[in-house]
This record gives structure tokens, sequence and C-alpha cells, in this order.
């Protein structure tokens, strides 16, 4: 990773000032026209992330403390303002930041982005519940006719999650050239390392399990998995031998006739769960290959 690191003092301030008014333009335009200006603001993490690269702490203490000032000042209405722009465009900056330091690969950067999101919108859906009454999911549940079930609720871990991927899909594609030009970039490896096998194993017996003891939380449990469910198929069928390409393909020809078989066991919502049993197949390979694989850290 190539970058530059300012350390003087009439360097930080300078810069700290330029993406302080720049954060500032952003979030008074998304305010004036918002249907317009929400675009926009898909480039504040990378305000964020660039400071967070190319300044020490002190540095960007400075620059956070100066941006939610200049926001409480000159942007209205300062809550929402906050809540839906500046706090998540900081974590995700931060985010962006640290799988650049630690060199991370996409799968990583794209589970650490969006659980972060995840946890924002999580967040955000809360509060807004809980000071306006308003439902920001009611929607998407009118437009898929599922306001009138009442278990439906059940879902809103699964539903915000994958409202949050799409955002950090999108941020990424934002962010991308950006990164590039300032020769920002993070490990371009798409093979599987041991954290992250082991956060998919993680993530399959605590969602499998919380479903018997802490059902509520298998909800929130089961978006990531299938993220990392369906990157593991691509990743599979692209690089793995044939033999083990038909191995998946066996089993999603199984899941039809394992769904039904579930689907009499478990009742509304709990039937999306039967998707676990595609989750085996890839885990079964990356355990057969953490056992043959001579490489010290990857496993593929």
């Amino acid at each position: 990773m190539n970058r530059f690191n300012l350390i003087k003092t009439n360097q930080v301030i300078p810069w700290i000032a330029l993406m302080c008014g720049l954060q500032v333009i952003i979030l008074w335009f998304n305010v004036a026209l918002p249907v317009i200006g929400y675009w926009f603001t898909y480039f504040l993490p990378f305000l964020v992330l660039i400071v967070f690269v190319t300044t020490h702490w002190k540095g960007f203490f400075i620059y956070s403390l100066t941006s939610i000032l200049l926001v409480l000042i000159l942007i209205q209405p300062f809550i929402e303002t906050t809540l839906f722009y500046v706090l998540p465009s900081f974590f995700l900056g931060i985010g962006y930041g640290l799988a650049i330091k630690k060199q991370t690969n996409f799968l990583s950067l794209l589970m650490l982005l969006s659980m972060i999101q995840f946890g924002i919108l999580y967040f955000i859906h809360a509060i807004t519940f809980e000071l306006y009454q308003l439902d920001m999911l009611d929607v998407i549940y009118s437009l898929l006719n599922l306001e009138h079930d009442s278990n439906i609720t059940l879902l809103d871990p699964i539903l915000l999650y994958t409202i949050a991927l799409l955002q950090i899909l999108i941020s990424m594609f934002f962010m991308l050239p950006l990164l590039e030009r300032f020769q920002l970039t993070w490990s371009n490896a798409t093979s599987f390392l041991k954290n992250e096998f082991i956060s998919f194993i993680g993530l399959f017996f605590i969602t499998l399990l919380s479903l018997f003891f802490f059902q509520s939380f298998a909800f929130i449990g089961l978006g990531p998995l299938l993220l990392v469910t369906i990157y593991s198929y691509l990743y599979f069928f692209v690089t793995s031998s044939r033999f083990w390409k038909y191995f998946l393909i066996f089993g999603m020809v199984l899941y039809p006739f394992i769904n039904a078989i579930l689907s009499s066991l478990l009742e509304g919502p709990y039937r999306i769960f039967s998707i676990l049993f595609l989750s085996i197949f890839p885990i079964i390979i990356l355990l057969f290959n953490s056992f043959t694989q001579k490489r010290q850290n990857a496993l593929i």
C-alpha cells in the first residue's frame, strides 16, 4: 500500500480543513437537493478514510470533533444528519481504513463493512421507531404484501442486512476508483483464509444453535452466513476441481427435497432456515482442503 503521511501541523490543519469543508458541502447539498444529493453522501466514508490513513490519531480526533461541530452549526436538522450520514460515514471510513492497513481480502472487507452498516441500520431502525413511531421497513413489507403477518417482524434483521449489503456494494462502486487514484488498496486475494473459515464455521453453528435456544439471534446471524455461503459457491465453481463442482451441484439438487421436509417441521418465517443445508457443502470442502493444504495461512 502506497500512501503519504501528514505529520507536520502546517500540513495536517489545512488537510483537515479541506476534508471538513468537503463534508459540509456534501451534507448541505443532500439537505438542499435530497434526491440528487443523497448519492454524493456515498463519498463521505472516503473523506473519513483519507484522513484516517494520512494523519496520526491526534489529527483524526481533531477532524472528527471539527466535522461534528461544523455540522452542528451549519447543517440542519442536526440530529437526523448526524445519525443517518455523519456517524455511519465515520464507522465505514474507519472500516475501510482498517481493511487497507491490515491488507485484508475482498470477502473479509465485505463482511466487515456489511456488519458495520447492519449495526448502523439496526440502531437507526430502533431509534426512529422509538422517537417517531416510524418503522422504515413498513414500505418494503407493504410492497411484498406481508404487512398483516404478525410474525413477519422476525425477518427484520435479514431485511436490514440485505439493505446494508446493497448499500456497501454501492459504496464500493464509488470508492474503488478513488482508492485507486490515491493508491489505497487492499489485498486482491480471493482465497479463504483461516480466520474467514473459522468465521464461516462459527456463523453456521451459532445460527443453528440459536434456532433452539435464542431464535431472534438466529435471524441476525443468517444474513452474513448467507453472504459467505453464496461467495463460497461462486468461488468453488470458478476455482475447484470438477469433483467438488459436482458435489456442490448435488447439494443444490437435493435442497428442494430437504426444504420440503424442513418446511413441514418449521413454521412461518422459520422456514427460511432450511437454507442452512446449503452451507454444509462448502464447509465440507473447506474442511477437506484445510487438512490437505500445505500453505500456512490459506485454505484454498
